[in-house]
């Protein structure tokens, strides 16, 4: 330890010697009286067993020489570097606390300490601390690594690129700032930023498994399903019983839909690490996704001991693979787990959002219900508001702007609006897609609530009709080149969309020989689609 430097002058030869070789201290220190040894002596042997691994034998000595030498700042700090290597965190903060207390000016003195604050989980508390480091050491590529650490650990995330690369300026081939850097920018989903520091980090360090499994899930995440698979297969090469490597092959084989590929690298994972809870509950999504729901069922209700973080995770996975199988009674219950109702109670976290079914009888009760997922799901739910209003219920529903008219003219509650806040006095508030388990459907209901009658305003209807026909003549044929979300929309691998396209060229040239007008109707639709859809049909498409 730096605190150390300078300090060797007058040590006895025993002593010397174990500070120079550890080899040799290992065969003479039988020879040492140890009785005999003064206290500044026996911090300086502490010292030398530390650096020969011998920590506990390290911590004698130094605990020797601390109750001799009570204000020597030097002792204090090497006894909480020692107490850092032993994992004892809490005792090297109390140690490194006395040397800064002492006047202690060891230039590593605030970083230890700030260390061994972060690896108690005290992030805010060791930031003070990192600061004073980085300002005495402005070129230490370490003071700048853990501070980003810290800062990361504390939420605050740009400050924790920004140190991480101050220490990448302090020392450019610094692999584990890049690597931390990289690994950030991933989880903040900046992803060809995250792509770029790891391929920095393969050029530092060749045939590294976990690199290239890490630069594969950037590129699954951006739906470079080949490039991602690449990687992966490399990482596999390197350590063909990488669980890590397997469980990413596998992710990128699902977004594939090669589901039996797919299944072959989570069964060998799981074979080489049943600990892995993740893995199961992948399997299990993957059969239930590949129609095998009794199966997924049956991973599910073998993941036992899950930690909490995968609680709610295994709860829903389970209640969607119930309703799968029409085992309502199961399945809706465990729905009430989901993200976006998680998110819901978030954002309004002093709202008593309904887990349970309403009463039969709702005459002059008044229930908040509060929208969710996208326009397609909140249609399909939004059928239950007729049933509510027919128990007796006074319903508000704060539609999104898009479908505010269209609800407005099917009447389907009291109020509605796209403004609509939560009110202090409701009865019963919970969202809809909560609705069809609240009013019991299909478990004390017989069947499914009918569709909503949604009636466009007729002039719409007849600008439609106008804007159809001057585009060409009947009959008129919309398309659409892809579907589901892409891959570089969605954050990662858990509750990953589909995502379907079919080539407009090819597409064209699959419509040549059809009659009438394309309207080209697609939603967030990709740059020169429509061009090239026209090239291949040989006629003009229509963008509406």
């Amino acid at each position: 330890p730096a605190g150390t430097r300078g300090v060797v002058r007058g040590v006895p030869a025993a002593l010397a010697l174990a500070f120079s070789a550890p080899a040799a201290a290992q065969r003479v220190q039988p020879e040492i009286r140890f009785e005999t040894i003064g206290s500044a002596y026996q911090g300086l042997l502490g010292v030398a067993l530390q650096q020969q691994g011998r920590t506990e034998a390290a911590l004698g000595r130094l605990h020797a020489a601390v109750k001799a030498r009570r204000k020597d700042a030097g002792i204090h700090y090497n006894l909480g570097t020692v107490f850092i290597d032993a994992g004892r965190y809490a005792e090297a903060e109390t140690a490194l606390r006395a040397a800064l207390k002492l006047g202690g000016r060891d230039p590593h003195l605030e970083m230890n300490l700030a260390n061994a604050l972060a690896l108690q989980g005290k992030a805010q508390a060791a930031l003070p601390f990192y600061r004073v480091a980085c300002r005495r050491a402005p070129r230490s590529a370490a003071v700048w690594f853990n501070y980003g650490n810290a800062l990361r650990d504390a939420g605050d995330t740009d400050a924790a690129l920004a140190a991480y690369r101050e220490a990448i300026a302090a020392e450019p081939h610094e692999s584990a700032a890049w690597m931390s850097l990289g690994q950030l920018l991933h989880r903040l989903q900046r992803l060809a930023e995250a792509e770029d520091a790891y391929r920095q980090v393969l050029t530092l360090i060749a045939g590294d498994a976990a690199i290239h499994t890490s630069l594969a899930q950037i590129l699954l995440h951006q739906g470079r399903y080949d490039e991602a698979a690449s990687q992966a297969n490399r990482a596999l090469d390197l350590e063909p019983d990488n669980v890590n490597a397997l469980v990413v092959s596998a992710d990128i084989e699902r977004s594939r839909f090669d589901y039996p590929s797919a299944e072959a690298r989570l069964q060998r994972a799981a074979a080489l690490d049943p600990s892995r809870v993740d893995v199961r509950i992948r399997l299990a999504q993957l059969v239930r996704d590949a129609g095998r729901p009794a199966e997924a069922l049956a991973y599910y209700d073998a993941t036992t001991a899950a930690p909490p973080s995968s609680q709610d995770e295994i709860a829903l996975g389970r209640a969607v693979t119930c309703m799968a199988l029409a085992r309502y009674d199961e399945g809706w219950p465990g729905m009430q787990s989901r993200i976006r109702r998680e998110r819901l109670l978030q954002d309004a976290p002093n709202v008593p959002w309904a887990v349970r079914t309403l009463p039969w009888d709702l005459t002059g009760r008044r229930v908040y219900v509060q929208r969710e997922q996208g326009l397609g799901d909140e249609l399909l739910f939004l059928r239950y508001l007729p049933e509510l209003r027919a128990r007796g219920a006074r319903v508000r529903y704060p539609c999104g702007e898009k479908l505010e008219g269209l609800l407005r003219r099917a009447r389907v509650a009291e109020e509605i609006g796209a403004t609509l806040d939560p009110p202090a006095d409701a009865d019963h508030y919970l969202s809809v897609g909560d609705l069809p388990w609240a009013l019991e459907a299909g478990i004390r209901t017989p069947g499914v609530a009918p569709s909503l009658q949604l009636e466009p305003p007729l002039e719409r209807v007849e600008a439609m009709r106008a804007r159809l026909a001057e585009s060409g003549a009947p009959p008129y044929i919309g398309l659409t080149c892809h579907a589901g979300m892409r891959p570089e929309w969605q954050p990662g691998i858990k509750g990953r969309v589909p995502w379907k396209r079919i080539a407009p060229d090819a597409l064209g040239a699959a419509l040549r020989a059809a009659k009438g007008t394309l309207i080209a109707m697609q939603r967030n639709p990709i740059d020169g689609d429509v061009v090239a859809l026209a090239t291949a049909w040989g006629r003009p498409v229509h963008d509406f």
